[in-house]
């Protein structure tokens, strides 16, 4: 048996009894370590680097035949994965899902070497993981991905090898740019992403606005930390959703490489029927991801309704307010303030107050406030103009309305 001590890997000479061990398969009674069955098994990890592909050929496949046929490659598959686009068209990006080219018993050569090397616990390289939510209020707006390029990972299916199997010249991932497709509604978009080693406020410089946009491996480092820029990507609003893709490209405009007519992918361009020099590819576990895009300040306090009533304290009134939240933030402080007005609209009195955000918690406001007038009446309707603003913004107000304040005698809350 050719089985690690933790049964995770095969290595030479194979028995076809070790990928069932590995693949914790139990072999049929009646056609026991059946070769047709496990080499295109379900457990197969697809990430590691040597598994079954498709290959026309009876003798082992040396490293870069693993990588796919001259034809596979042409078609964006490598080590049996769809992961390129097709002739330079980078709308087809969401399409390099990664899916797993299985061999088909009775249609494709089975090879008992491909077995040799088999990692089950083998991950991909680099790993990309995109937001969730990306607030569209927030200059720059922005989101972050994480792209994890792990240089002991020697198992797993890897980016610079398949760039390594395309390239006569010697071409090199980290001479690569992270890049992003997005599609917004039915529309398409290619940006670079920003290496947020660099301060994003450089991008409203116009000296150093383009200073973020880097190779993949800059400054002796993989860098891992990169801005999705929403920033001018048309059609990004609150309540909006975005499919993104992460791929990779060896050039993102004339003066880094790239060949005259090519678009310069540091500002968004559309590229529904975009044909460029050269092949993108694609960075695993982050392919055709949806992105909700949000405003990250929201009304979070409203206020409903409201009335006045009388003070215990000498010539004051009670204003009660009633009060909702709206999408309100976690760990955010709201600061209400408003001034009222009497029925000839003119200011008698001011309230002020700040409410931090807890869920199911309804607030019952009250301030009990000094009029500039002595004598008020019953009959006396007065008038709340009122701003709330939020702690992660408190420049200006997420939220303003009117509020008008009858006279009530049992409860100053409506």
């Amino acid at each position: 048996m050719s089985v690690s001590s933790d049964g995770k890997k095969i290595s030479g000479p194979i028995f076809w009894g070790d990928p069932y061990t590995v693949l914790r398969v139990s072999p049929s009674t009646s056609a026991g370590y059946d070769a047709g069955t496990i080499i295109c098994h379900e457990n197969i990890t697809k990430w590691s680097k040597h598994k079954p592909i498709r290959y026309d050929q009876f003798e082992p496949l040396t490293e870069l035949q693993f990588a796919g046929t001259i034809n596979d490659r042409a078609n964006g598959i490598f080590y049996g994965l769809k992961l390129a686009n097709v002739g330079g068209r980078i709308e087809t990006m969401h399409e390099a899902t990664f899916e797993y080219m299985r061999v088909r018993p009775g249609t494709d050569i089975v090879r008992k070497t491909d077995w040799n090397g088999y990692d089950h616990a083998a991950k991909p390289n680099p790993i990309g993981t995109l937001p969730e939510i990306i607030h569209v209020d927030v200059a720059p707006a922005h989101g972050v991905i994480d792209i994890n390029y792990d240089a002991y990972n020697t198992t797993g299916v890897n980016i610079a090898d398949v760039i390594a199997s395309m390239s006569t010249s010697g071409a090199d991932l980290k001479d690569f740019y992270p890049c992003v497709l997005v599609t917004v509604g039915n529309k398409k978009y290619c940006r670079a992403l920003w290496n947020m080693a660099y301060d994003l406020l450089y991008l409203n410089n116009s000296d150093r606005k383009y200073l973020g946009y880097t190779t993949f491996y800059h400054n002796n480092t993989w860098a891992r930390q990169w801005a999705l820029i929403t920033q001018g990507l048309p059609g990004a609003a609150d309540g909006k959703s975005i499919t993104a893709t992460v791929f990779f490209q060896r050039s993102i405009g004339v003066g880094n490489g790239g060949v005259a007519g090519d678009p310069d992918f540091r500002e968004w361009q559309a590229i529904d029927s975009l044909i460029v020099m050269n092949t993108g590819y694609a960075c695993p576990e982050a392919v055709a991801k949806t992105i909700q895009l949000r405003n990250l300040i929201t009304k979070g306090l409203n206020i409903t309704g409201g009335s006045w009533g009388r003070s215990t304290t000498l010539n004051n009134i009670m204003v009660g307010l009633s009060s909702e939240w709206i999408q309100p933030a976690e760990g955010a402080t709201y600061t209400l303030n408003g001034t009222l007005y009497d029925s000839n609209n003119n200011p008698i009195g001011s309230l002020s107050g700040s409410y931090a955000y807890h869920p199911d918690l309804m607030l019952l406001l009250s301030f009990d406030v000094k009029p500039s007038l002595l004598l008020i009446p019953e009959t006396e309707v007065f008038t709340l103009r009122w701003t709330v603003t939020s702690s992660l913004r408190p420049a200006s107000p997420c939220n303003s309305g009117t509020t008008t304040l009858a006279f009530r005698s049992s409860s100053i809350v409506s």
